[in-house]
């Protein structure tokens, strides 16, 4: 597996490229975007095994409607009437998001803004994306995407297209290849030109024997050739975590010097500091330095950066996150070095339910000295309905099974556990109400289920490191 800082830069580039041919958007349908992406995400997500099941969520929320609201700086607090909302969700067979409508309040009424409207392949990956704006008396169409994947299920093509009045152009288009591995290997660029696709930008991808990130290649298309902007060249320790990172930039005919970082671990694999140097043309001169903690969780608690004045590290930013008994992010808050003090900068807050469901999140910036918030909006999601996660059910191989299944009136609990491990069995009916639970129990041991009716169930066990479920069916 590829470790977090691949995936951070490989991510970073990504977006950076992606960001070409969507300034056709507007706020809303970007917003829409971003919440699609979200709960795709949350599908896909329930879709293979958590090496961390605690973070995983076991349900897939049904929304009812998701309010936004602004803050009154007048007031000092957030307005009495919400700024949008998400509402009229519809799903699919297999609860995958099928529309959403946005709508904003203009000071008496609400009214319709942005329509979004999905299509999904069998394996819900979204294949097709319209969204549609409200002229005033009816939905008019705005931007379409299309999406194609490999055998691997990895997205192998993204074509944007705008509405002209009468039909669809063409306007962006991104090509990802991959290696057998499926690793990115190829990310190109294009924006259509009249009448045929003309290059932007490709970025070019390279991996080790253990698939991590070796190399990172930006190049800029010229018209008729692609030319050198960057490049990124990473090397690994022993257990396979990034060590450094050296930054490129091309200069008409050889590479030269930009910085380079090195990276240190903790004996979790955590990154606890970073240290950044600027080539200035005959030796490496300090620039940046980060620091990282973490708690009894892995979760990162606290980040602080400092920059070097030529004699000493000064301080820059510093932010402090805290979580709940589940890994949820609850508060992270931002603060910066004004030369004597630390002075809040901007604050997220967060709220779960008991399933760990996001359902609250605001954001507060605050002004030059730190004690007033200047500006934020917050959202509040309200769900309908939960549904149990199939595909996050049926994947991978478990570390327990239960017999006979279909059942009657026991189960088995056959694991690979440890036999003096104690595991903790729920078992859920398909609208996630919790039906049964047994602790402190033991491998091998037979579970009564003569006070549950015929039907559908889902059997969670929890271990002291990880939380399991399967499919079961009672049959009488």
């Amino acid at each position: 597996m590829r470790n977090k800082f691949t995936a951070i830069l490989i991510f970073t580039i990504f977006i950076f490229n992606s960001n070409i041919g969507f300034s056709k958007n507007d706020l809303a349908l970007q917003s829409i975007k971003r919440f699609k992406e979200q709960s795709l995400n949350i599908k896909k997500s329930t879709s293979s095994k958590k090496s961390n099941a605690l973070k995983a969520s076991t349900l897939i929320p049904l929304y009812d409607s998701i309010y936004d609201w602004n803050w009154d700086t007048n007031n000092n607090g957030w307005e009495v009437n919400a700024a949008g909302k998400y509402i009229n969700f519809t799903y699919d067979a297999n609860y995958n998001t099928t529309g959403i409508v946005y709508q904003i309040w203009n000071g008496s009424n609400w009214v319709n803004d942005t329509k979004g409207t999905f299509v999904y392949n069998g394996i819900n990956y979204y294949i097709s994306e319209l969204f549609q704006s409200w002229n005033g008396t009816a939905w008019v169409n705005a931007n379409y995407y299309t999406h194609t994947y490999n055998a691997s299920n990895f997205e192998t093509s993204n074509i944007g297209q705008v509405w002209n009045g009468s039909a669809w152009e063409n306007d962006s288009r991104f090509i990802s290849t991959y290696d057998l591995n499926n690793n990115l290997t190829g990310f190109l660029a294009q924006s259509w030109n009249v009448s045929f696709w003309d290059n932007i930008n490709q970025t070019i991808y390279t991996y080790d024997l253990n698939n991590n990130l070796t190399s990172v290649l930006n190049q800029a298309w010229n018209v008729s050739t692609f030319e050198n902007i960057s490049r990124n060249t990473c090397s690994y320790n022993a257990n396979n975590t990034m060590s450094s990172l050296l930054y490129e930039y091309w200069n008409s005919n050889a590479w030269n010097n930009g910085s380079q970082t090195t990276f240190t671990y903790n004996i979790n694999n955590n990154n606890t500091g970073s240290l950044q140097q600027i080539w200035n043309g005959t030796s490496w001169e300090n620039s940046i330095q980060q620091s990282f903690g973490y708690d009894t969780n892995n979760n990162l608690t606290y980040e602080l950066l400092q920059t070097w004045n030529g004699n000493a590290w000064v301080n820059q930013n510093q932010t402090y996150v805290t979580f709940d008994i589940n890994n949820n992010q609850l508060i992270r808050l931002a603060q910066g070095w004004d030369g004597n003090n630390w002075l809040n900068q901007y604050k997220n807050s967060s709220t779960f339910d008991a399933n760990s469901l996001l359902k609250s999140d605001a954001y507060r910036q605050y002004d030059s000295l730190g004690a007033t918030v200047q500006n934020g909006d917050s959202s509040y999601n309200y769900f309908s309905q939960f549904i149990i996660g199939e595909s996050y059910l049926n994947a991978g191989a478990l570390d327990f099974t239960i017999s006979p299944n279909p059942a009657t009136d026991f189960i088995k609990l056959n694991s690979d556990y440890s036999q003096n491990e104690k595991l903790t069995v729920a078992i859920y009916n398909l609208n996630g109400v919790l039906v049964k639970q047994e602790t402190d129990l033991k491998k091998n041991k037979n579970i009564n289920l003569s006070d549950l009716s015929s039907g559908i169930y889902i059997v969670s066990v929890k271990s002291n490191f990880k939380i399991e479920k399967q499919k079961l069916i009672i049959q009488r």
